[in-house]
């Protein structure tokens, strides 16, 4: 049998465990409000003896009618279990009736109000339920250890989830690491192995066991896998003592929200997080970080014990240039552990980073180590860029120079009756984004002919007024503002921002950063500012072809008919139709969002055409971007078809006039004949109200909001649409 005496690391293919007795102190136990507190005490032998023999070693409680609290526990032969029922009718039931293979019988009666004790003294598992809610799942689970051989002398010192050079090519990424420490000297060290319960999926079992191999008391073990040797050479600088082989490296394929469990002799006898939980986003979460045990601490049996470890907080081990662990503000304390409680007080540095003109309270103890307590906090060297503040001996608060942003630094130092340490706090203030306002046309200008804007990435404020509704429907933006030179670009966020409701007509400041989407230049809004509403709207540019020079631009194509009017779908979905001028063909978008999506299909006679106003837009997915140019209605209104001489009387507009327009109280209807249906529509092309045939020349408006509003007037297969102004 080999002996671990130098740091040299040990390849393990297999290994067969055996059972060996080194516990010589007996482990005292107190589960009280969900923590499981564990004390090796030296005492007389009469007060040894009085303490056993009134007290117990463990309490379980009773939750409601579900759960005994814990429901698993893992104990040692000769201690104390109570039951405390603290409402509702339970009761214990472990007998051998109902559970034959229980090394023996114990439980009591169902009641309120009681407690129950028994004492464990054989070996073995023990399962028992409360007889009125076991099919409720109120069931546990006691395993028992033998009496001085099974308090272990090897415990989980630390795990280290390290991500240096997260963004490049470096060799050091993932060297997942599991630190032990052995309290005691360990003759076979195959009793041992260990597991992780990823994901709170609970517990998968003893996924690896080490080699027979001598362990002196006070080694440092470190485990990595096999095919992280060079990443963990490369971080810590130095070999790991085992290296699990690939084909069980779940074992140490751990993420910093997974729990790990220390087996012997196939028993759980310590164990880091909670293995029924998915540590995401809890206290004792170390992703692309760290976690190591308090001196003096453990084993914790199969209870978790949160207070016994030291965080280092989410991404303390994650850069983008670092590639060592001592090059970090808080280094993974690798090999520190110590069983005295009187050992060294460590400062680890610290980096965070807070928000611009606020006072901010740093929690530096965080990562830091004081067994024996805290005396003294102090900030020995001071920032730069703002003060720094001790508060006792808890937290330091940090406030900035009013405006100041960028890095800035402080020294402090924690004592306690033994020693001091001194450790930096390294500051990063984001400085606010700057917004220069430009005009849009500048941002929208493609110089070098690949339909990309020149401005991508470029944080602007740009001012212009609204036109047409909001194409994103549901949650987020994507609507278009336009300048008076008719230079215009589509404002997008895929969520709300400030609140703000599209409306035609209104002049808006979106500021943000330029982006584009398949070949359509944006503006990704950070913030909206409302300027003013109900302006007047420019006359669209009438244009014989699209193209970059018409994206987000109010433009008209003139003597258009349909290539197959089939395609237009009026279902209320979004639908592409092609338009001809007889030579060319164009893409005419109708988003789902616009009244023209459920609406029939516009009717051409022969020897009509249309006239199609709408915003230019593209959807080009290949560059460059050069392709996919659309035509945009923003609504029925804009669509509006042209007949000859002959054929004018059958336009709907010859025999309908709006009066007043702006109006007030009443719109008044000036018409020679009866449409079958009149609709009233909001900017957004929301219909508001159906009137059905008749000779209605009056309409109410007096509950409208003040804004712009169409009447759709239907006829047999042709249809019109004239706007009004509600004052």
């Amino acid at each position: 049998m080999s002996s671990i005496t130098n740091r040299k690391y040990i390849f393990v293919s297999s290994s067969t465990p055996w059972l060996f007795s080194t516990s010589t102190s007996h482990p005292f136990y107190l589960i009280q409000n969900n923590l499981l507190m564990k004390k090796f005490a030296t005492l007389f032998p009469t007060l040894f003896l009085l303490v056993f023999a009134t007290a117990q070693d463990y309490i379980i409680q009773t939750v409601g009618a579900t759960a005994f609290d814990p429901n698993e526990l893992t104990i040692f032969v000769g201690e104390t279990v109570e039951w405390q029922n603290t409402g509702g009718f339970h009761n214990v039931n472990g007998t051998q009736a109902a559970y034959p293979d229980n090394p023996e019988s114990f439980g009591n009666d169902v009641g309120s109000g009681w407690t129950f004790q028994f004492t464990f003294n054989m070996p073995g598992i023990y399962n028992y339920h409360c007889d009125p809610h076991q099919n409720n799942g109120m069931t546990g689970t006691i395993t028992v250890l033998e009496a001085g051989g099974g308090a272990s002398a090897l415990i989980i010192a630390g795990l280290a989830d390290p991500q240096p050079n997260v963004n490049g090519s470096g060799a050091a990424s993932g060297a997942k690491t599991l630190e032990l420490y052995a309290i005691e000297d360990i003759n076979d060290l195959s009793i041992y192995g260990i597991g992780v319960a990823n994901n709170g999926g609970g517990s998968d079992g003893e996924e690896f066991t080490f080699p027979a191999v001598a362990v002196p008391a006070g080694s440092c073990i470190m485990l990595t896998d096999s095919n992280n040797l060079s990443n963990f050479q490369t971080f810590f600088g130095f070999d790991p003592d085992f290296l699990v082989p690939s084909g069980a490296s779940a074992a140490v394929g751990f993420n910093g929200d997974d729990a790990l469990e220390l087996y012997m002799n196939g028993q759980v006898v310590d164990v880091f997080g909670d293995i029924n939980t998915d540590g995401s986003g809890t206290s004792w979460e170390y992703t692309d970080g760290w976690v190591y045990r308090v001196n003096a601490t453990g084993p914790d049996g199969s209870t978790f014990v949160e207070a016994n470890w030291t965080y280092s907080g989410v991404d303390a081990l994650q850069d983008d240039v670092f590639t060592m662990n001592e090059q970090f503000a808080a280094p993974f304390p690798n090999c520190s552990y110590s069983t005295l409680g009187t050992s060294d007080i460590i400062a680890n540095n610290d980096a965070v980073n807070l928000p611009i003109d606020v006072a901010s309270d740093i929690d530096i103890l965080a990562n830091d180590m004081y067994p024996n307590g805290i005396t003294t906090l102090t900030v020995n060297t001071p920032p730069t860029g703002g003060t720094a503040q001790a508060n006792g001996t808890t937290n330091i608060t940090y406030t900035p120079n009013p405006a100041f942003c960028g890095s800035d630094q402080f020294t402090y130092e924690i004592c306690d009756q033994f020693s001091c340490a001194q450790a930096v706090v390294s500051i990063t203030i984001d400085c606010p984004t700057v917004y220069p306002e430009y005009p849009i046309g500048l941002v929208t200008a493609d110089a070098d002919g690949n339909g990309l804007g020149d401005s991508l990435q470029v944080n602007c404020s740009l001012t212009g007024v609204v036109y047409g509704v909001d194409l994103r429907g549901g949650d987020g933006l994507s609507f278009t503002i336009i300048g008076s030179d008719n230079e215009g670009i589509n404002v997008f966020n895929f969520n709300e921002v400030d609140g703000y409701q599209v409306q035609e007509g209104d002049e808006i400041t979106v500021q943000g950063e330029i982006i584009d989407f398949n070949g359509l230049t944006e503006i990704l809004a950070e913030t909206i500012l409302m300027n003013s509403s109900g302006n007047t709207l420019i006359d669209p540019t009438d244009v014989t072809s699209l193209g970059e020079d018409t994206e987000s631009q109010l433009v008209r194509m003139t003597g258009m008919t349909f290539v197959d009017a089939a395609q237009w779908l009026g279902d209320g979905s979004s639908f592409n139709v092609e338009i001809t001028d007889g030579t060319n063909t164009f893409v005419m978008r109708i988003d789902n969002d616009v009244d023209a999506a459920d609406m029939p299909v516009p009717n051409v006679p022969a020897g009509s055409t249309m006239n199609i106003i709408g915003i230019g837009g593209q959807y080009d997915q290949d560059e460059p971007f050069t392709e996919g140019y659309q035509l945009l209605p923003r609504y029925m209104a804009d669509i509006t078809v042209v007949t000859d001489v002959a054929t004018k009387e059958r336009s709907l507009l010859d025999h309908i006039s709006l009066f007043p327009n702006p109006a007030d109280d009443y719109l008044y209807i000036a018409s020679d004949i009866v449409p079958d249906e009149i609709r009233l529509s909001n900017a957004l092309g929301q219909i508001l109200q159906r009137i059905p045939a008749a000779h209605e020349n009056r309409i109410d408006i007096t509950k409208l909001p003040a804004g712009l509003y169409s009447l759709t007037f239907i006829k047999g297969d042709a249809l019109a649409t004239a706007t009004f102004v509600k004052k």
